[in-house]
């Protein structure tokens, strides 16, 4: 997961910087809830495990850093859907997804309907859709804005289980850019939760390629 903290303490000292130098910074970088915390310490080669059964339907922790809106269309920007689905690269509806980690370089992500049916399967490659440090699966985007400002804009997802079982995403998003004579950094970071599915789910907790 990343580390909320860090990202503050690293913000600060890009902002400090820049600011010197004619740049306004833009921070807001929460703690996430304690019991979102990353706790799993098995890996798999490089990578923490993250795989379960997991509701396709996430929740955003109130303290949000990053800004949302309806008009939020920024190339590299995180997109601020609470889907699962699409948060792993996979852009298609679900009721559940399956996460397994057959190996060191890869993930499975299924995706199952309200019946449990298996609707669609994709495989995730280690170094070509995702990477990983100590804390987390990472996937990363970027991109650029011309409009009333010129900018970049780099994001990055973790994933991480915490306590409970649920699968916590910690979005980290910078913004760097110029407007008039002065340049903008933003760093801002959202965290998302998806609950474990549970017995009391049994289509979705026992779930088939059918």
């Amino acid at each position: 997961m990343v580390n909320s903290r860090r990202a503050t303490a690293v913000g600060i000292i890009l902002g400090m910087t820049i600011f010197a130098s004619g740049c306004i910074p833009l921070l807001n970088n929460p703690d996430p809830p304690a019991e979102w915390r990353a706790a799993t310490t098995k890996r798999i080669g490089q990578c923490p495990e993250i795989t379960g059964t997991y509701l396709n339907e996430g929740v955003l922790h109130i303290e949000a850093g990053i800004p949302c809106s309806p008009t939020r269309r920024l190339e590299g920007a995180w997109s601020c859907d609470l889907s699962l689905a699409p948060n792993l690269g996979v852009e298609l509806p679900a009721r559940a997804v399956v996460v397994e980690q057959p190996d060191s370089e890869s993930i499975n992500v299924k995706l199952f309907d309200e019946l449990g049916v298996l609707s669609n399967a994709q495989v995730l490659h280690h170094g070509k859709d995702y990477q990983c440090d100590e804390q987390s699966v990472q996937f990363s985007s970027s991109g650029s804005l011309v409009m009333l400002i010129a900018a970049i804009v780099h994001s990055t997802r973790a994933f991480a289980r915490d306590q409970s079982g649920g699968l916590v995403m910690s979005v980290h998003e910078n913004v760097t850019g110029n407007l008039v004579f002065f340049g903008i950094v933003r760093s801002s970071t959202s965290y998302v939760r998806w609950a474990p599915v549970t017995a009391t789910q049994p289509a979705l907790a026992n779930p088939t390629a059918k």
